[in-house]
């Protein structure tokens, strides 16, 4: 009988041959091998296809493919963990990368040493189209406490650097495909203060920002908008909601006023 893996690393893939090698060589390279990676693709017309069945044929007993009609973005991370065999489970997109070649190993390691938490969260080096770093994210201090109370008003959990228990989605279910961008934040928003959460104080993967990612593309600011309303009113009383909209903003002015990171990593 085959082992099952200790991590499910869970791609989407739609036309993404531009970024798609850089995740791959980040996932083969790792010096933990204990691992499965799952490709979920929404029927790419380009190179992508390609280049994934050129990579299952070198890693056989890793590697799955599966292409399906696209139904969004949360259809498809939700497919990935329907078949998904691992413990632990990542959603490393195509453009996205692990940090370096010891993210799992370390991972690997901080679970073992902390009674196997539920679900783990890290850094993510959030870089542009030239692979340049934009800068760390999240470095306060106050984002490594996972408070629900805060996260009310603050998505502080890049889903890039988040591991979860498989049955973590079995117990709590998967993810709302009624929402296009902040599927993320509400899942954390359902879960955290529930489940055992740990950070680890690592970077594990890098976060690609440009037109082509969901958080990086301006028309989707609307989306992220009204998601985000969506969400006030399903977690906040009438007392939070005025509050998160003040953080909003100043969070907004610090931004425009430092130049920092334009793009909420969700």
């Amino acid at each position: 009988m085959t082992q099952k893996p200790f991590f499910s690393i869970i791609t989407c893939t739609y036309n993404s041959e531009k970024t798609l090698l850089r995740n791959i060589d980040s996932v083969q390279n790792q010096t933990l091998t204990n691992f499965e990676q799952i490709f979920i693709d929404g029927e790419s017309k380009d190179s992508t296809l390609k280049q994934i069945k050129k990579y299952q044929n070198n890693f056989k007993d890793k590697i799955k493919l599966y292409s399906t009609p696209p139904k969004g973005i949360s259809n498809a991370m939700n497919f990935g963990i329907i078949k998904s065999n691992g413990k632990y489970l990542i959603h490393l997109h195509s453009d996205d990368s692990f940090y370096d070649k010891n993210v799992l190993q370390k991972v690997y390691d901080f679970i073992k040493n902390n009674n196997e938490p539920d679900l783990i969260y890290g850094q993510i080096n959030v870089i542009n189209n030239k692979n340049q770093s934009r800068g760390i994210f999240p470095t306060k201090k106050i984002f490594q406490i996972h408070s629900r109370q805060i996260l009310k008003y603050y998505n502080y959990i890049p889903h890039q650097s988040v591991f979860i228990k498989n049955n973590v989605y079995k117990t709590y279910g998967v993810f709302d495909e009624n929402l296009r961008i902040m599927m993320d934040y509400d899942y954390w928003l359902r879960v955290i203060g529930i489940i055992k959460t740990k950070y680890i104080p690592a970077i594990i993967s890098n976060y690609l920002v440009s037109n082509t990612t969901k958080s990086g593309n301006k028309n989707n600011s609307e989306i992220i908008a009204i998601e985000k309303e969506i969400l006030r009113k399903k977690y906040l009383n009438t007392l939070e909601h005025p509050i998160a909209k003040y953080i909003d903003l100043l969070i907004k002015n610090y931004i425009k006023n430092k130049n920092i990171l334009k793009s909420d990593p969700n």
